[in-house]
């Protein structure tokens, strides 16, 4: 969070080595934090908490189909991205799983909502086709804001909606397929 003055809170870590150490933990971490400037910081599990206006961190995973089981990467299909494509830190999760993570072509600010134009596109023939596969295999695009999944809610029938991770690229069509963008 921010503090009255502006600067970022941050949080300081220690790893206790003996039960000694344990026993005074919180007298220690409690200095710690009281008197020694430390640098930031994400700790798992605490939040961050967001100024009206100020822009969500929205970041791009991969494309993932559960008929192909073939994860992609997201800007292997042809659309809008970024002025500068930037590769985010990854954790180890994050490797072993295969997943690249990189910044999104969206700006998005809290309690700000606005409708923009990214891009336009003109796809030649071999990226419709790839583009067209892609949604018959039913491929999802997944995205992270503020390293949480991006997720869609599909509604049933007499029970509560199902929420799945990511969002359709599309719908097939007779002839082609409809773009979910």
């Amino acid at each position: 969070g921010k503090s009255s003055a502006g600067a970022s809170a941050c949080y300081c870590c220690w790893r206790a080595t003996s039960p000694t150490m344990l026993a005074r933990a919180p007298l220690r971490l409690a200095s710690i934090l009281l008197l020694q400037p430390c640098c930031p910081l994400l700790i798992p599990g605490l939040q961050r908490e967001y100024l009206e206006g100020e822009e969500l961190p929205m970041r791009v995973a991969k494309l993932m189909s559960t008929r192909t089981l073939v994860p992609f990467s997201y800007y292997s299909l042809a659309q809008c991205t970024p002025r500068s494509l930037e590769a985010a830190a990854e954790n180890l999760g994050e490797v072993l799983h295969g997943d690249r993570i990189f910044n999104a072509p969206f700006e998005l600010r809290l309690r700000r909502p606005r409708a923009l134009a990214l891009c336009r596109l003109l796809l030649d023939p071999q990226e419709r086709e790839l583009w067209v596969a892609r949604i018959r295999e039913g491929y999802r695009a997944h995205l992270l804001l503020d390293n949480l999944p991006v997720g869609t809610r599909r509604p049933r029938d007499g029970a509560a909606p199902l929420l799945e991770r990511g969002y359709l690229l599309g719908a097939a069509a007779p002839d082609g397929a409809i773009v979910h963008n």
